[in-house]
This record gives structure tokens, C-alpha cells and sequence, in this order.
């Protein structure tokens, strides 16, 4: 298990977000997250409001699947996005889940689906992307705030053995 906060705001898992240990399975609900944004051109948890409101939508897999963006998108690629955007990280798809999916193996060649481009998408209007950046921006600022601090020790309360020999070596060659 790991226990260290490191994550990119939009791909948190709530384990993360809420200082839990974490294992392998944070990478489901990131993949989860990714798969999301590629079907639809959108990310699921988008910042509407404070940080508060973005990690509250994430801690609760607050998401939905926007008509007008999903109507060409199949079942069973929803249904993997819904089992991997799962809040308890045991009950998430795993990768062997994922691999033996039928989304995954049901082509031995490409669909004609057509793919979703950014005209397609009513948010990508130059109002709206300035906007929809302004606010992301917004969110991601306030959520490194409190993270500046980076708290050092002074040198004289460091127990680490290999600064002590260094210790012990410097003195001996000034005296």
C-alpha cells in the first residue's frame, strides 16, 4: 500500500483525494477517467464552483454520462467507465476484467462509430473554452493552495546514518 499524496487534480481517485492508502487500483478509476475524456471530449468531474465542490464530485463518483455527448458511445463501453469511476477501490474493474471485456475484445476491426471532434462539442465555443479554462485554472490554483509550505528540519535534529558518517568524516579531515 501507499500512502504518499501525489495525483493530477482531474485523475484523482477518492482514496487519494481523501489521504487514504492507495494501491493499483487508483490506476483503474485514472484509466477510468482518461476513457471518459476520449469517448466524450469532456473530463467526468469537471470544476463547476470551488475545489470544494471539484474533490466532492470525485470522493462521490458524482458523474453522468451526457446524452448528447454518449449517443454513439455503446453500452458496453459505459458500463466499463461506470465500473472503473467506482468509489470503493476493491470493487473497481481490474485490468484483467478490463482486457477480457467485450468492449475490448468484440472488434478485430475498427467500427464505424464516428468519433466525437472538439465542433462536435457545444463547451468549445471561444467564449466557452476561455471560460471553461479561466475556471479550471481557478480550481487547480486553489487546490495547490497550503501546499506551498514544504516543511525541512534544521540540520542538528536530522537523525540519518549516512549524514552522521559525513559528519564524522568532515570533522576528522578539519581537525
Amino acid at each position: 500500500m501507499l500512502y504518499t499524496k501525489c495525483f493530477t487534480p482531474l485523475y484523482v481517485p477518492p482514496e487519494i483525494l481523501n489521504g487514504e492508502p492507495y494501491d493499483k487500483s487508483c490506476d483503474m478509476w485514472s484509466l477510468g477517467v482518461l476513457l471518459y475524456f476520449l469517448l466524450s471530449g469532456n473530463p467526468p468531474f469537471y470544476p463547476e464552483g470551488s475545489k470544494h465542490f471539484l474533490s466532492r464530485k470525485i470522493s462521490e463518483a458524482n458523474f453522468e454520462f451526457v446524452p448528447e455527448e454518449w449517443k454513439d458511445i455503446s453500452d458496453e463501453a459505459k458500463q466499463l467507465v461506470k465500473r472503473m469511476l467506482v468509489i470503493k477501490p476493491r470493487a473497481r474493474l481490474t485490468i484483467d476484467e478490463l482486457m477480457a471485456s467485450k468492449w475490448v475484445t468484440w472488434y478485430d476491426q475498427v467500427p464505424e462509430t464516428p468519433l466525437a471532434t472538439s465542433a462536435d462539442n457545444p463547451h468549445n465555443t471561444k467564449k466557452g473554452m476561455k471560460r471553461n479554462h479561466k475556471k479550471l485554472n481557478e480550481v487547480l490554483e486553489a487546490m495547490r493552495i497550503g501546499n506551498d509550505d514544504v516543511l525541512v528540519k534544521p540540520m542538528s535534529e536530522i537523525n540519518n546514518n549516512l549524514l552522521e558518517r559525513r559528519r564524522r568524516i568532515g570533522d576528522a579531515l578539519h581537525t
